[in-house]
């Protein structure tokens, strides 16, 4: 399954409370375009999860291929973890 979360944490890369830099924030959104990846969910990744963001998953999942697939293969799962 793909997982994705249900909704955006609290520090998500896509609201005004992120944690880093808007720079550093288009760095991150270049490198997972160039490698064709997903941005993973920080809290998710504090767990020893791989989730994809739900600010990523709104913004890019028309236009990314590995997200596009996911959904057309009808693999994508929507989590939650706790906050």
């Amino acid at each position: 399954m793909f997982e994705v979360m249900e909704r955006q944490c609290s520090q998500c890369l896509f609201s005004d409370k992120k944690i880093v830099s808007k720079i550093r924030m288009r760095e991150i959104l270049r490198e997972c375009e160039k490698k064709g990846i997903e941005f993973q969910c920080h809290k998710g990744t504090i767990e020893g999860k791989v989730i994809c963001c739900k600010g990523f998953w709104d913004t890019y999942k028309m236009s990314n291929r590995k997200l596009r697939m996911a959904e057309a293969l009808k693999v994508v799962r929507f989590v939650g973890i706790g906050e």
